[in-house]
C-alpha cells in the first residue's frame, strides 16, 4: 500500500518578556520542525497575501483539496499530532481540519506576524514571530491549549541571532 504525502498550500489572492534563560537561542528555535530547513532566499517581514488553504496529496495521481472558502488565510503550518493545519486569519489562529470539516478559531495573538511550527518535543507549542514592544521582530511559543505567549530570549547584539530571527521571517523553505 503506498503512503501519500500531504502538503498544506496556500494559494494566494493578490490583494520583551524577561525570561532565565536556560538554552541558547538557538538550541530552543531549532527544536521546531521547518525552522532548521535552508531558506531558498530570505524576505523582509513584510505581509504576505492571504487567501484559501489547499491540500495536495502527492501521489502518482496528486489530488487537491480545497479546505477553507472566503480567503483571508496565511501562514499556514502543520500539526501532526492533531492531524490539522494550523493558520493565521488575521491575528486569530485557526485549527483547519484536513477532512474540510469548518475551522476553529483558537486564540486572537496580538501582534504575530508569521507561525512557524509546532515543537517536536512539546506539541502543544507552536513557534510564532511576533513584533514586540519595540516593533522589533521576536520568536515566541504559543500553548496551542491557553494561547499564552512567551517570547523566547535572543541577544539583539548577536549577529547569529538576527540570522536566525532572519531565517524565521523568510517565507521561502527548501526541505
Amino acid at each position: 500500500m503506498k503512503k501519500a504525502i500531504i502538503a498544506a498550500l496556500l494559494v494566494v489572492t493578490l490583494s520583551g518578556q524577561s525570561q532565565k534563560k536556560t538554552q541558547s537561542f538557538w538550541d530552543k528555535l531549532l527544536r521546531i520542525a521547518g525552522v532548521s530547513a535552508t531558506p531558498g532566499s530570505l524576505r523582509s517581514a513584510e505581509k504576505t497575501a492571504s487567501g484559501d488553504i489547499w491540500l495536495a496529496a502527492v501521489a502518482p495521481k496528486p489530488v487537491i483539496q480545497r479546505i477553507t472558502t472566503g480567503g483571508g488565510y496565511n501562514s499556514p503550518v502543520f500539526d501532526l499530532r492533531e492531524k490539522t493545519v494550523l493558520a493565521l486569519k488575521g491575528y486569530d489562529l485557526y485549527r483547519i481540519p484536513t477532512s474540510g470539516d469548518p475551522p476553529t478559531k483558537l486564540h486572537t495573538i496580538a501582534g504575530v506576524n508569521k507561525l512557524v511550527g509546532v515543537s517536536r518535543y512539546d506539541p502543544g507549542q507552536l513557534l510564532v514571530v511576533i513584533k514586540n514592544t519595540q516593533e522589533l521582530p521576536a520568536a515566541a511559543m504559543v500553548s496551542l491549549e491557553t494561547g499564552v505567549l512567551t517570547v523566547i530570549p535572543h541577544d539583539p547584539q548577536s549577529r547569529d541571532d538576527q540570522i536566525l530571527l532572519a531565517h524565521l521571517l523568510g517565507w521561502e523553505r527548501v526541505y
